[in-house]
């Protein structure tokens, strides 16, 4: 099965799994899926946060590299990643330990990648994760070179929205 043969539904469904699991697992509460838009043909952008956003957003990536080739954004305004990283860490070390957040994100990056690249395993393309990384900052641009599928899914966890993006592609 090649990149273009995996309906818009499976990457859809898949990536959903893998970031409720992750926030049922690793910050014990259930988070909500609302929904997700194919951008496989558009200019990508940040997504919209509004007044969340303001000063700036937290990003954690992961990529994998194989048959199949790709990157998941993970983007959290920095109110939602502090709760997160209280809920994983405590409220002391949460606020104590320098970079926590960058940290967290990072780690929520991996672990989302990683089942979502488990999951694309299933269906036969073999990969391996890259590091993983995280930034901050208002102006985020992603390059979509070479990519053919790109998914932006959205969630509600405490009350409050993140994305998670999914871009693929092939080896040519």
């Amino acid at each position: 099965m090649s990149l273009l043969d995996i309906p818009y539904e499976v990457l859809e469904s898949r990536i959903a799994k893998s970031v409720c699991n992750v926030c049922e697992t690793m910050v014990g509460e259930k988070c909500l899926f609302t929904g997700s838009e194919d951008l496989s043909k558009t200019q990508i952008s940040n997504p919209g946060f509004g007044d969340d956003a303001e000063g700036g957003l937290f990003v954690g990536s992961v990529g994998f590299v194989g048959e199949i080739n790709g990157v998941v954004y993970l983007f959290f305004n920095p109110s939602l990643i502090e709760k997160i990283a209280t809920r994983i860490t405590s409220e002391a070390t949460a606020h104590s330990v320098p970079d926590m957040a960058f940290d967290v994100c990072g780690e929520l990056a991996n672990v989302v990648g990683g089942g979502f690249k488990g999951s694309l395993e299933e269906l036969g393309h073999k990969s391996k994760l890259t590091i993983p990384m995280s930034l901050f900052g208002e102006e985020l641009f992603m390059s979509t070179m070479g990519v053919k599928q790109y998914v932006r899914a959205e969630f509600i966890l405490f009350g409050e929205r993140f994305v998670v993006d999914s871009a693929l592609a092939e080896i040519i």
